[in-house]
């Protein structure tokens, strides 16, 4: 700690133009602006760390929005859905193990219609189809009469939304943003089923394949939230 007065000779120390002999007036004029000198540097300092606590709060807050987007984001790797797909494109032998020889030269699903990467539609219906599974119902129609719940409903908007999240984060991925999760989805999908595709997925389908007849609050809330989680991305990257 510095001894008493050593703020006054600190002061008087700085100033070569006060004499040795100067009164006590000058002594207290140069105190006093030695002192106010030392109030606004201080000031500027808290100042400053008000602007980097402000700022290391925004961030804060921006990347507890984004985990929470990801967390409620659900990224439908649960292997029921992938041995329902494999089993709906591949086969029932496909879910085999180990894998039959014989299986490699059927006609399946996916040789048929020349399937070589996933889609947004294929996770959507595999979703739903293994809904309808566990459900009381022994025909696949578009509605259930007794849930009532709308089977093609559900389907369409769960293919608008990877379809809208897959298109905003590539957008944001080629300005040079880190990969969100729909992009991760498509890409944990493909290296279950289509290993050689590559991390990029090509024949997602076109954008409007997503539309629906349904303009549902749910739906909106879904891809509101997609904007806010990549403009979150983006400003906690830049």
């Amino acid at each position: 700690m510095d001894a008493p007065g050593q703020d006054v000779d600190d002061a008087i120390n700085k100033d070569d133009t006060i004499p040795d002999d100067a009164p006590p007036k000058i002594l207290r004029e140069a105190l006093q602006e030695a002192q106010l000198a030392r109030n606004e540097q201080h000031q500027a300092n808290l100042d400053k760390d008000c602007e980097i606590n402000k700022l290391q709060d925004q961030i804060g807050r921006k990347r507890a929005r984004v985990e929470r987007f990801q967390e409620k984001t659900p990224q439908d790797l649960n292997e029921i859905l992938f041995r329902t797909f494999s089993a709906i494109a591949f086969g029932a032998g496909s879910l085999q193990e180990p894998q039959p020889k014989a299986s490699q030269g059927q006609l399946v699903l996916a040789k048929m219609v020349g399937m070589h990467a996933i889609t947004p539609g294929a996770i959507a219906f595999t979703a739903v189809l293994a809904h309808w599974c566990i459900s009381p119902y022994e025909t696949f129609t578009e509605e259930g009469d007794k849930t009532g719940i709308k089977w093609l409903k559900d389907y369409r908007a769960y293919k608008k939304i990877i379809i809208e999240g897959t298109r905003k984060e590539k957008d944001q991925v080629e300005r040079g943003f880190s990969q969100g999760p729909f992009l991760r989805l498509m890409s944990e999908w493909n290296k279950q089923f289509f290993p050689n595709f590559g991390t990029q997925n090509k024949n997602e389908g076109p954008e409007g394949d997503g539309e629906s007849s349904d303009n549902d609050s749910d739906v909106a809330d879904v891809l509101a939230e997609i904007d806010e989680f990549v403009d979150g991305e983006e400003d906690l990257d830049e």
